[in-house]
């Protein structure tokens, strides 16, 4: 005798709960995702309009009906062409098509991954236009923070450089009232603020001068040592305005105890002891270095 066969169980008997319980869950799942339907699937065979050949159209899930089979979805107005990459605005001339009560859900994993294959597109187009962007205002600030232009413009209109310099810097932080912690002033108060590099985002804090109402004027050359030391974006710049300061650009000592500092082409030598000053130019100082080898 052959197996009796078992009763059909419809889906909510199967897991559990009422079909308006299920219903509510396909809802909750389904209910405003977005498919992509082709001319055809609107029209049918040999009914496309011309010029729709290639044109996939948007719609979205408005509502499951009780059936569960099948929804009704409303139109978006906008299209996009079979493998393109950017949707634009389509209404339909027929309003009939604009609203389908009886889409079967049979078909939406389908369209909805048409969706998404576009949506990806679109959405690369738009990354890679992003990106794009973002290198060309890269390169534009680099650019400026090369450009010396205007650092000459103010030094020719007899602008003190320090003034020029503290201008390649900006606040980036409140001004806070801190207690020194060593040295002669140990225990009193001060007060500092953060600040950073325009060009380079390098941040440092800045302190003012303790018998002084104003920050310490020798800080931002400090930093623009730094600054040019690690070949930072902005040197150029900075570079510059320490020509026209005539401020060194590094500093160290020699094996003999001599401190020295250099400009472009210009060498300044001070005793560690006596701290006497000794200027030599880069040529003079290789002729002189040649005659005592």
């Amino acid at each position: 005798m052959p197996p009796k066969k078992k009763n059909k169980q419809d889906l909510p008997t199967l897991f559990g709960g009422s079909r308006q319980d299920l219903l509510r869950g396909l809802s909750a799942t389904h209910v405003g995702r977005r498919i992509l339907l082709s001319a055809k699937d609107l029209y049918g065979a040999g009914n496309v309009p011309i010029g729709e050949e290639n044109l996939l159209h948007q719609y979205s899930i408005v509502s499951l009906n009780t059936d569960m089979a099948t929804a009704v979805i409303a139109y978006d107005k906008k299209c996009i062409t079979e493998g393109g990459n950017k949707f634009r605005d389509y209404p339909l001339t027929d309003d009939d098509e604009g609203e389908i009560s009886d889409y079967k859900m049979l078909n939406f994993d389908e369209h909805h991954e048409l969706y998404n294959v576009h949506l990806g597109r679109v959405n690369k187009k738009v990354n890679d236009l992003k990106e794009k962007q973002r290198k060309i205002e890269a390169e534009m600030k680099i650019a400026a923070a090369e450009d010396v232009s205007d650092i000459e413009r103010k030094l020719s209109n007899g602008i003190d450089p320090y003034l020029i310099m503290v201008e390649e810097f900006r606040s980036a932080g409140p001004l806070l009232t801190h207690i020194i912690q060593k040295g002669d002033n140990k225990g009193k108060s001060s007060k500092k603020q953060e600040w950073e590099h325009i060009h380079s985002g390098y941040r440092f804090v800045w302190h003012y001068a303790f018998t002084k109402n104003e920050f310490a004027r020798d800080k931002p050359w400090k930093v623009a040592r730094e600054i040019m030391k690690k070949s930072m974006t902005g040197q150029k710049r900075i570079a510059a305005i320490m020509n026209a300061a005539k401020m060194p650009m590094s500093s160290g000592t020699d094996s003999d105890g001599f401190r020295y500092v250099n400009f472009d082409s210009m060498f300044i030598f001070k005793h560690k002891h006596t701290h006497k000053l000794i200027s030599v130019h880069d040529t003079a100082l290789s002729l002189l270095c040649s005659l005592l080898s």
